[in-house]
């Protein structure tokens, strides 16, 4: 079974609550493939994973970097997983993306996977319903879903 887990959070906190989810996949050990819209969206995780935490690094990687395979978290807008992810991070992603990544045809081995999780803000089109309601769609045949919801205060608070 695949958990997939949703957050939905605001547009202003979204990079941190990225960097934070980053945070926690990389301290569990698990490697992780980060999956955004576009090369620009990408470029910006990048850089704030660089600049998140001056007490910790974490360590992550583009397609444009060395040894990007070898690295713990791998940041993409493409639907690749180079560096043998368990674990799928998809930013703001759009209907078009899920279906791509969830299809029978995606290069991704969704049944290797343990855990999808996809980060939204309030201003996002896609919708936990509708994902909800691609599911069916996709190659994904028995899983786990959840919604999170991040407060004012920064707290995650669980929905569903």
């Amino acid at each position: 079974m695949i958990k997939i887990s949703c957050y939905k959070t605001k547009q202003d906190l979204l990079s941190k609550a990225f960097c934070q989810l980053a945070q926690k996949c990389y301290y569990s050990s698990i490697n992780t493939c980060v999956i955004t819209n576009n090369s620009d969206f990408t470029i910006e995780l990048d850089r704030v994973l660089w600049t998140y935490s001056k007490k910790h690094f974490i360590p992550h990687a583009t397609k444009e970097d060395p040894l990007h395979q070898e690295q713990p978290i791998y940041i993409t807008h493409s639907v690749e997983n180079p560096n043998n992810s368990k674990i799928i991070i998809l930013v703001n992603p759009t209907e078009n993306k899920l279906l791509e990544l969830f299809s029978r045809t995606s290069p991704l081995e969704i049944k290797t996977l343990e855990k999808v999780m996809i980060i939204f803000d309030d201003i996002q089109q896609i919708q936990f319903s509708e994902i909800k309601a691609l599911l069916p769609k996709t190659n994904i045949t028995n899983s786990e879903i959840n919604l999170f919801e991040q407060s004012d205060n920064g707290l995650w608070q669980t929905i569903l």
